[in-house]
């Protein structure tokens, strides 16, 4: 009875962690689709490869990793802020700077000046 109970509190678990991944991916693959519709605005040809898609998904899901720890952390709320600040901004400096091309960083930086003027 014991092993019965312990194997339905294990798969639990474990669907509830598999739930929440989950949805991490998918927090993930909006920013990258995104991130991809505003640079094809600009121009289809410096759409993202599925390599870069990839890269940028899992710095995404370890953000999202990231914050959550920082939220169940005892800090204070300044601390948190300013932590998860650091942390969104490593994030967006590695993407723009290791993994996006140069053309796409133009695609980029243009449709955000247009969607700031409208």
């Amino acid at each position: 009875m014991r092993i019965l109970l312990t194997i339905c509190l294990f798969f639990t678990a474990a669907t509830i962690g598999f739930a929440q991944s989950n949805k991490m991916i998918e927090k993930a693959n909006l920013k990258v689709e995104k991130l991809n519709n505003l640079i094809i605005s600009e121009n289809p040809e410096f759409a993202l490869t599925e390599d870069q898609k990839m890269q940028i998904q899992k710095l995404h899901i370890q953000k999202f990793i990231d914050v959550r720890k920082i939220n169940k952390s005892d800090a204070s709320e300044e601390e948190k802020k300013a932590q998860k600040k650091q942390i969104y901004k490593n994030v967006n400096a590695i993407i723009r700077k290791e993994i996006l091309t140069k053309e796409q960083k133009v695609a980029r930086r243009t449709a955000i000046k247009k969607l700031k003027e409208k």
